[in-house]
């Protein structure tokens, strides 16, 4: 069972890799330069470093949540919630000065 989850989640990756390939081969003039090179000019990053760019920020994002006061993570509310996160920044803005 679990060779079989491997090739899918492989598969999951591979095609839209593919594609981004084959897409930066349709533009006139870069369809014989290397993949590599082909983002570079076309100012693309690879999905590869889409995806750690992207857990980089999940990362973040979870370590700044963990790190804020439970009255904040416990609103009841939207409203509530950003109310209580603007007093926080406001306060941790002016602690910082």
């Amino acid at each position: 069972m679990i060779p079989s989850l491997v090739s899918i989640s492989s598969e999951r990756y591979q095609m839209p890799r593919e594609i981004q390939r084959r897409a930066t081969k349709m533009v006139h003039g870069l369809n014989n330069i290397a993949y590599d090179d082909r983002l570079e000019i076309l100012g693309l990053l690879s999905l590869e470093k889409r995806r750690r760019r992207q857990n980089f920020f999940n990362h973040r994002l979870i370590d700044e949540w963990n790190k804020l006061p439970s009255d904040i993570v416990t609103s009841t509310s939207v409203n509530m919630f950003k109310n209580k996160l603007d007093d926080h920044w406001n306060d941790v803005r002016v602690k910082s000065y």
